[in-house]
């Protein structure tokens, strides 16, 4: 919703709290199925201002990660040197990426 971020960054909700959500939903639903993916939202340091980004919520779960990145040539580097050191930086492990939109020329 509207102002979550600041809910969280003056206290209103409680970050421990969220990553215990995410937790406690995904092993809910890890219980009931064969498999489950999850989809993080935006890139994989979105929720860094709040010291609880995709990154983060990928170690808590237990999960490797697949990024999506645009399919042009500096973009995509660019995007996954940033994405991969953040992701190592929380000990996750990067399985594969998908070039989305790649430019045939």
């Amino acid at each position: 919703p509207p102002g979550f971020t600041r809910m969280v960054l003056d206290g209103v909700v409680n970050k421990d709290d969220l990553r215990y959500k995410c937790v406690d939903s995904f092993e809910t639903i890890l219980k009931q199925s064969e498999y489950v993916v999850v989809e993080g939202t935006g890139h994989i340091g979105v929720g860094s201002i709040i010291d609880l980004n995709n990154a983060q919520v990928a170690a808590s779960l237990g999960v490797d990660v697949v990024i999506v990145a645009p399919g042009g040539l500096g973009v995509s580097f660019d995007m996954l040197a940033v994405n991969y050191a953040l992701l190592k930086e929380h000990g996750v492990k990067l399985k594969g990426v998908v070039l989305n939109k790649v430019d045939p020329s």
